[in-house]
């Protein structure tokens, strides 16, 4: 944990503030329906699906704590759930509608973040010069050749509106792809382009 914390700079929470200003109503009743969700039952599937429940709704609460839901962000929230647990993905339909986005990360995702992010130092000195090329190619390496052209074009699009709805489009596109699961980006993508 202290390794975590120190490489990632996450934050320890105590169980008391993880459950500060959760309402226990809705934790049972979520707890309800990932049991529900879940084609097996294990011998401890309460305390299971009690933690799982605990974990979406915090999600939740958390990024309201850090004001996640007023202020616009171009990599969009920085709190999430990583997780790829899809029977509580499949439980929580109602939850995500209600609070309008969704709360878990797929895994893959922090895991290509982490392994292509260069340091802050690496990143200063060459900006300027790899943006449009290197990016543009180690991009298009993780994508068909039509899905990157369509995000490249969307790109554009956006600097074009301004400094602030640049920002808040970013913001959706990033969060979008952290939590698409079904890779639906990809497809509206191409749907476009014809």
């Amino acid at each position: 944990m202290r390794y975590l914390c120190e490489e990632f700079g996450f934050e320890y929470e105590t169980q008391r503030e993880t459950l500060a200003n959760l309402d226990n109503e809705e934790i049972k009743e979520l707890k309800e329906k990932i049991i529900k969700a879940r084609p097996w039952k294990k011998e401890k599937e309460e305390i299971l699906a009690y933690n799982d429940a605990v974990q979406v709704l915090r999600v939740y609460e958390r990024r309201a704590q850090l004001g996640e839901t007023s202020k616009s962000n171009p990599y969009g929230y920085r709190t999430w759930w990583l997780t790829s647990d899809m029977n509580v993905r499949r439980a929580t339909g109602e939850i995500v509608r209600k609070r309008g986005a969704f709360y878990m990360m797929r895994p893959e995702f922090i895991l290509n973040f982490i392994a292509l992010s260069p340091s802050t130092k690496d990143v200063r000195q060459s900006f300027d010069a790899i943006y449009p090329s290197l990016l543009g190619i180690k991009l298009s390496n993780r994508m068909s050749d039509d899905v990157f052209k369509g995000v490249i074009k969307n790109v554009k699009e956006t600097y074009q509106l301004g400094e602030a709805r640049t920002r808040a489009l970013m913001a959706e596109l990033s969060d979008r792809l952290k939590g698409d699961f079904f890779k639906r980006y990809e497809a509206e993508l191409r749907s476009h382009e014809q």
